[in-house]
């Protein structure tokens, strides 16, 4: 069962904006490539968020790559609406993360879509997976807790899901 509005709000928005003419199709609703734009730019805020940035690829030389991903649209959003972005790490292994980003109708008040993805942390030198840093893992780790004192679950697609040899 998808989360609700109410649900999606307990988690801290890490992204804000509103539906203007440019992200709209001839349907006269948000075009799904914003509505993919929005969910991935919260993901990217998310994995800042852990450490997993600029300083982190032109430094460490690593980075995170999309290894798969899911987005379920729930209900249109229509100029001028204003919505948010949230953010919810569901479980990682040494090289890899799950987590998911809900983008939510603050006009309407409805889950307008959800995105599920998964990463895998890259040597951008080798170009193979590595396992994330200490530090890096300690942030995910945070975050994972988030999802043990919601008291609703992430409807998730289940055909992802972190190995845990990875």
């Amino acid at each position: 069962m998808k989360p609700t509005y109410n649900d999606v709000r307990e988690l801290a928005p890490i992204l804000h904006g509103t539906v203007d003419a440019s992200t709209t199709d001839g349907n006269g609703h948000m075009n799904v490539r914003h509505f993919y734009g929005a969910a991935v730019t919260g993901a990217d805020t998310m994995l800042e968020s852990v450490g997993v940035d600029d300083g982190y690829r032109g430094i460490r030389q690593m980075g995170a790559f999309a290894a798969e991903h899911h987005i379920r649209y729930f209900a249109e959003m229509n100029l001028g609406d204003r919505y948010s972005a949230h953010g919810l790490w569901l479980d990682r292994s040494s090289r890899a993360g799950h987590f998911m980003v809900f983008v939510l109708n603050a006009t309407t008040r409805t889950l307008a879509c959800s995105l599920e993805l998964m990463v895998v942390n890259v040597s951008l030198t080798s170009r193979k997976p590595e396992p994330f840093p200490a530090d890096v893992t300690e942030r995910i780790d945070a975050g994972i807790t988030e999802v043990t004192r919601l008291d609703w679950t992430a409807s998730i697609s289940r055909s992802m899901h972190v190995r845990q040899s990875a």
